[in-house]
């Protein structure tokens, strides 16, 4: 996953304000209903300086367009709250704003206030000027549309300058803000639309904060939680770049250091399935009054893999030939599958304990698979999404990667036995944990999803079903007097070692990660 762009932001009412960014895109703010009124009694005056690109300034309402930056708006409802000279906040009335909306005049009827004093923001509709609350949900209903800020957590401080009657003050942002920019090279997802997004954090990015000193807690205060979700309204995924206008997303979070599990909740309208596409972001620290832009290709969810039946020659897949005909829906069958040794798509004919030598060569073997099944920590996700086939599916399995299992080899099974030579068939079960693995650890893991496997010339539907389960090759045999291979099989119910396969069956080949 790659993070562009980072963006000072301060907030600010004075001016049209401009936002830009290395990755050259923008964002500008979303003008609201004008109030008319004309504040009265002890008045506060939002004021702001000709900003740069560089030191750019904004408020709550925000439309993000790539490469002009960005201009802000005070909100309607907008209050902010003063401390007066006997310790207490108090809070202003609803701001009296300009034509369009880049200053406020926010009024007290109560309080004496003194040169330097203090003001907060601590979001739409808040009840107390020490205290923010970052929401664990959090809506959007139109793309690269920023209104929600204020109710989703938005805050800044300021110090501010006057007389007593008439003050003026500059509020800097005191929160952080992710940009979600998803988009698919291929189209691939051109029917599919954005439900939600799912942030998933190694500490807590939401909750009740302390605002006392003008800046967030470093830990919520009551209810914390590492993970906030952004409903969004099915925004359309046609773009093959990022695009603002097409699918920005924001979200507000708590500054600090996070390593983010992001979840692309999507709907396939043609193959009518819901599932997610899992990005990270490595740890890193996400500084206050800072936007980032997170651009994300969905296509790595994309996959185009061959079957084969055991050790074909390489090049000589299940299909070879027939990529027309072959089944693509499950129960689906074409006739024009492999059937005898002299057709080249045949598996390679020998037997135990011979290994693979043509297209299966590089599998891993079968000491290699009790590895990955005892100490793998196999997490199976019913809901991550997957494209093959010209088709959506998901569900399958996230494995530890082999550096990260201690004691992994190729020569001797994770119980000591080497199965490649042993003539007693290796039969070892385990069961996978349910969901993903967590956000401090996943990037030990890889992931392959359940791509399923022919029989026959049948895309199966009974066992080892596309979606269902995940099958994968072996270099590996079984001993017996039949021909047969080891297989690695994982569904929600187990990861274990298969030994049905009688090298017949199009199953698909991979490589030890």
């Amino acid at each position: 996953m790659k993070t562009n762009r980072i963006l000072s932001f301060f907030l600010l009412c004075a001016g049209a304000l401009m936002i830009a960014s290395c990755s050259n895109e923008n964002i500008t703010g979303n003008s609201v209903e004008e109030n008319n009124k004309e504040a009265k009694g002890i008045v506060f005056t939002s004021i702001g300086d000709n900003v740069t690109r560089d030191t750019p300034n904004t408020r709550t309402s925000i439309s993000h367009i790539i490469g002009n930056g960005a201009t802000a708006y005070w909100s309607t409802g907008d209050k902010i709250w003063v401390k007066a000279t006997d310790g207490n906040f108090k809070q202003s009335a609803a701001g009296v704003l300009n034509a369009n909306k880049t200053r406020g005049d926010f009024s007290l009827s109560t309080g004496t206030y003194v040169n330097q004093c203090d003001v907060h923001y601590t979001g739409l509709n808040s009840s107390n000027g020490n205290s923010v609350t970052i929401a664990s949900t959090q809506n959007q209903t139109t793309p690269n549309d920023f209104s929600h800020a204020g109710e989703s957590g938005d805050c800044g401080s300021a110090k501010a300058t006057g007389d007593g009657t008439n003050f003026t003050f500059k509020l800097n942002h005191k929160a952080a803000y992710l940009c979600f920019l998803p988009q698919s090279p291929s189209s691939t997802f051109a029917n599919c639309t954005l439900s939600k997004v799912e942030v998933i954090s190694d500490n807590a990015i939401a909750g009740d904060f302390d605002f006392t000193t003008g800046s967030l807690g470093t830990t919520p205060t009551a209810n914390g939680s590492n993970t906030i979700t952004l409903n969004t309204t099915n925004f359309p995924l046609t773009n093959t770049s990022a695009s603002a206008e097409t699918n920005a997303s924001y979200m507000v979070i708590a500054p600090g250091t996070h390593k983010l599990v992001i979840k692309y909740w999507i709907h396939s309208n043609v193959d009518n399935i819901d599932g997610t596409v899992t990005k990270v972001i490595d740890s890193r620290s996400y500084s206050a009054g800072n936007i980032y832009d997170v651009s994300s290709n969905l296509d790595t969810r994309v996959y185009h893999e061959k079957y084969y039946m055991w050790d074909a020659a390489v090049g000589e897949d299940y299909w070879k030939g027939f990529e027309s005909s072959m089944p693509l829906v499950l129960g689906g069958h074409d006739e024009n599958y492999p059937k005898t040794n002299a057709d080249s798509r045949w598996y390679r004919e020998t037997s135990f304990p011979s290994v693979a030598e043509q297209s299966a060569k590089d599998c891993p073997n079968i000491n290699e698979i009790t590895w990955y099944i005892n100490d793998g920590d196999i997490h199976w996700d019913s809901s991550e999404l997957f494209y093959q086939l010209g088709h959506f599916y998901k569900g399958g399995a996230w494995i530890l990667k082999k550096d990260n299992i201690a004691g992994y080899s190729s020569t001797i099974a994770s119980d000591g036995i080497d199965y490649r030579t042993y003539t007693t068939p290796c039969t070892i079960n385990k069961t996978p944990i349910a969901g993903t693995p967590n956000s401090a650890d996943i990037t030990k893991y890889f992931f392959k999803p359940a791509l399923g496997h022919y029989y026959l010339g049948t895309l199966w539907h009974l066992v080892g079903i596309i979606g269902q389960d995940v099958g994968l090759r072996t270099s590996s045999l079984c001993p017996d007097p039949q021909q047969r291979s080891y297989i690695l099989q994982i569904n929600s119910g187990s990861a274990r070692v298969d030994i049905g396969d009688y090298c017949d069956n199009g199953v698909p080949i991979w490589k030890a990660e």
